[in-house]
Protein backbone atom coordinates (compact mmCIF):
# COMPACT_ATOMS: atom_id res chain seq x y z
CA UNK A 1 0.00 0.00 0.00
CA UNK A 2 2.96 2.30 0.87
CA UNK A 3 3.38 2.32 -3.42
CA UNK A 4 0.13 3.57 -3.39
CA UNK A 5 0.53 6.78 -1.14
CA UNK A 6 -0.93 5.26 2.02
CA UNK A 7 0.95 6.45 5.24
CA UNK A 8 -1.45 5.53 8.07
CA UNK A 9 -4.20 2.85 8.24
CA UNK A 10 -7.15 2.73 10.47
CA UNK A 11 -9.05 0.15 11.13
CA UNK A 12 -12.66 -0.23 12.23
CA UNK A 13 -14.20 -3.32 13.43
CA UNK A 14 -18.39 -3.52 14.39
CA UNK A 15 -19.42 -6.63 16.83
CA UNK A 16 -17.84 -9.53 16.90
CA UNK A 17 -15.17 -8.45 14.41
CA UNK A 18 -14.51 -5.34 16.55
CA UNK A 19 -13.59 -7.60 19.86
CA UNK A 20 -11.14 -9.61 17.59
CA UNK A 21 -9.72 -6.72 16.28
CA UNK A 22 -8.71 -5.14 19.27
CA UNK A 23 -7.50 -8.43 20.91
CA UNK A 24 -5.49 -9.41 18.12
CA UNK A 25 -4.38 -5.52 18.16
CA UNK A 26 -3.74 -5.72 22.06
CA UNK A 27 -1.93 -9.13 21.79
CA UNK A 28 0.21 -8.70 18.27
CA UNK A 29 0.59 -5.17 17.33
CA UNK A 30 0.58 -4.17 13.82
CA UNK A 31 3.17 -1.83 12.08
CA UNK A 32 1.65 1.01 9.93
CA UNK A 33 -1.60 0.07 11.88
CA UNK A 34 -1.94 3.68 13.76
CA UNK A 35 -5.71 3.85 14.63
CA UNK A 36 -8.55 1.90 15.19
CA UNK A 37 -12.33 2.65 15.88
CA UNK A 38 -15.17 0.56 17.55
CA UNK A 39 -18.10 0.62 16.24
CA UNK A 40 -20.26 0.04 18.79
CA UNK A 41 -18.63 3.15 20.21
CA UNK A 42 -19.40 5.17 17.11
CA UNK A 43 -23.00 4.17 17.09
CA UNK A 44 -23.50 5.49 20.80
CA UNK A 45 -21.62 8.85 20.04
CA UNK A 46 -23.95 9.29 17.42
CA UNK A 47 -27.06 8.30 19.51
CA UNK A 48 -26.03 10.77 22.35
CA UNK A 49 -25.25 13.56 19.77
CA UNK A 50 -28.62 13.14 18.14
CA UNK A 51 -29.96 14.26 21.73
Amino acid sequence: MKDKGVERIYLMGYSMGGRMTSASLANQPVPGIVGYIDGRIADAVVGWLKK
